[in-house]
């Protein structure tokens, strides 16, 4: 059995440095940093974005925030090779 091969959209995004402050997450209830809020709206507009154009939902998304940094960023992980670069282009 051969393996589908995946392709991943980075999409980077700017943040105040965390300095220990949790805020809750409105949707979630979550308690989470500056990044990981930053993150989670990312990942719901990358989401939003793939469904609006007629792509299909992405395998993974991965959350690589720093909390000590002020960039942060997500992977967006999928089968199809044109949505990972038409989505990383229309996030930017």
């Amino acid at each position: 059995m051969t393996q589908q091969p995946t392709y991943n959209a980075f999409i980077h995004f700017a943040v105040p440095i965390c300095n220990g402050h949790l805020a809750e997450n409105p949707i979630t209830g979550a308690l989470q940093t500056p990044q990981q809020w930053m993150a989670f709206k990312k990942e719901l507009a990358a989401r939003e974005w793939l469904v609006d154009n007629g792509y299909p939902a992405p395998l993974i998304v991965y959350n690589n925030c720093d909390t000590h940094s002020e960039r942060g960023e997500i992977v967006v992980v999928m089968h199809d090779k044109t949505a990972a670069l038409m989505l990383k282009l229309a996030m930017i």
